[in-house]
């Protein structure tokens, strides 16, 4: 009866609601989990522009396992540990991340001074434009309307302009705006088609389409291994394995000093010595 009871709140909160635009649909997918307590543990959504198709795509019974025990887990997880480290973002924070820190400050009108909402205005003027150094040169972002099932994918604005593709940082150098006819036209360019009206009541703003950063070549696994963390964790593996006693260490960095990863840091000692040349490459170009 629980298991029933559980499945008949999370059907009740499983909402799909379309709505026309340009021949696309927005499915709006809000799911809540309950708990045995009898209120919502967790809140999350997924959203995209598409049909009834997107629905069958997201296999509800075959997750639902899965998610259940996510959502369950989550109630005695360990706290995220606190300190100066090196964070990695799964996709979710980094889109936010993305639309929160670096989408808004392209806005031409938030940079021109006509909009000034809670979000502030922006730093990124006019003056910096191809010459700030925005990320390393693993960052390039785009803002897309013309990208499948997103939720900023429009044919065109409502000034008409049809959508376009614009790269806002190219390879870590910031590169462009999101405009329109006016703003674009005050640093001599065209409108990218980022205007949008809500009704006759209210001035027309520049709204974000589809802001991405875009994809590397590498995976997650290869990520996480260059953090200083991984090293760590890897030397309190080898020093826990059982019946090792002793581990030997050859050609290592002058700089990594493993004294300070034991609490007893004599038990760490340099048996040997030797001249080499240590050549590190940094934001090497791709």
């Amino acid at each position: 009866m629980k298991q029933f009871n559980a499945l008949r709140n999370l059907l009740a909160n499983l909402l799909a609601l379309g709505f026309g635009h340009s021949d696309l649909q927005l499915i709006h997918l809000l799911a809540q989990v309950y708990t045995h307590h009898g209120f919502p543990n967790s809140f999350g959504r997924h959203q995209l522009c598409a049909g009834y198709e997107a629905i069958e795509a997201f296999d509800l019974p075959g997750n639902a396992e899965r998610i259940a025990s996510e959502a369950a887990a989550l109630l005695t997880a360990d706290l995220c540990p606190a300190g100066m480290m090196t964070v990695i973002l799964d996709g979710t924070q980094a889109a936010l991340q993305v639309h929160e820190s670096c989408g808004h400050p392209t806005e031409l009108d938030r940079v021109l001074g006509s909009e000034a909402a809670y979000a502030g205005m922006s730093f990124l003027t006019p003056d910096l434009l191809g010459t700030f150094r925005y990320g390393s040169e693993s960052v390039t972002l785009t803002a897309d309307s013309t990208r499948a099932t997103g939720l900023g994918t429009f044919g065109w604005d409502d000034e008409g302009v049809p959508a376009h593709r614009t790269v806002l940082v190219d390879r870590g150098r910031f590169s462009g705006y999101l405009t329109s006819r006016e703003t674009a036209a005050v640093l001599g360019g065209e409108s990218n088609g980022t205007m949008r009206a809500d009704g006759w009541a209210r001035l027309p703003l520049i709204r974000m389409t589809n802001i991405n950063l875009e994809p590397g070549t590498s995976s997650l696994n290869e990520m996480i291994a260059t953090t200083d963390e991984a090293c760590i964790d890897l030397w309190r593996y080898l020093c826990s394995v059982d019946w090792v006693t002793e581990i030997n260490a050859h050609v290592r960095a002058v700089d990594e000093d493993l004294r300070q990863l034991f609490v007893n840091g004599r038990v760490a000692r340099q048996a040997d010595r030797s001249d080499r040349m240590w050549v590190r490459l940094l934001d090497t170009p791709a």
